[in-house]
């Protein structure tokens, strides 16, 4: 839970969420420790982590495979995410969209958030 690349990752989406929470944006964290041991621990202690250290607000759910959270989120939200890359890949959708039409606006598999200009405030 101490290495550089979660912290930035935890400090973005925290950075985030307080940019859009007062939007419908939320942000749902899957911790998973597949790669490069990020998230080791339980679930209960990541999230203690995310919120005493980050302030994390948006929920932090039980630890999971990237496999195992595909699964969920396609039975959940429909064809939502196409492909998860990493534990800190990030998905955007937007809110209106026609029934069976899924646009997935960016994806990013490395620290250093990319927000499209359409969302800057």
């Amino acid at each position: 839970m101490n290495s550089s690349w979660a912290n930035s990752n935890y400090s973005e989406l925290t950075e985030l969420y307080d940019r859009y929470k007062d939007t419908d944006f939320e942000i749902l964290a899957f911790p998973c420790n597949q790669f490069l041991k990020q998230a080791p621990g339980t679930g209960e202690q990541l999230q203690n982590y995310a919120c005493e250290k980050f302030q994390a607000e948006y929920p932090v759910f039980q630890k999971v495979s990237c496999t195992e959270l595909k699964k969920l989120v396609t039975r959940v939200i429909k064809k939502l995410i196409t492909n998860v890359v990493t534990e800190f890949s990030k998905h955007l959708r937007l809110k209106d969209y026609k029934e069976n039409v899924t646009l997935e606006v960016f994806k990013v598999a490395a620290p250093n958030l990319y927000t499209p200009d359409w969302m800057v405030k």
